[in-house]
């Protein structure tokens, strides 16, 4: 169910309510409701929430589509799994602020990310040097 996975990612992740709730741009009660299943966010919010935890709205709201076996057993073999065969997010990894970076740039529309690439990569490329 949406709210149990929406609870399930954010705790693998290290991330409090409050975070995704500055990440979504709404009230922390407004994504407690979220989580709790009083409240179901919009389409666009679940974008935006599967997005930060980089994973399929269909992977939030347990969808799962006919798939190929040959795609199942490469997915099996994921370094990332945990003892109940469940994906591990890799922001798990991260510090907070490279998680706060990852997030914002993930909430950022298509062309404000490449200008941030591009700012990066002027930035760093004599870095080597």
């Amino acid at each position: 169910m949406l709210y149990k996975n929406l609870k399930k990612f954010r705790l693998q992740c290290s991330l409090t309510q409050k975070q995704m709730a500055e990440a979504l741009s709404i009230d922390r009660s407004t994504y407690t409701y979220y989580e709790s299943g009083k409240s179901v966010p919009t389409l666009d919010t679940l974008k935006k929430i599967a997005s930060i935890f980089n994973v399929t709205v269909d992977r939030l709201i347990d969808y799962v589509p006919p798939s190929d076996p040959a795609e199942f057993m490469l997915h099996e073999k994921h370094p990332y799994y945990d003892s109940a065969n469940e994906l591990v997010p890799e922001i798990t990894r991260l510090t907070n602020a490279e998680k706060f970076v990852l997030i914002t740039f993930r909430m950022q529309p298509e062309e404000e990310k490449i200008k941030i690439i591009e700012f990066l990569n002027e930035r760093y490329k004599n870095q080597d040097k």
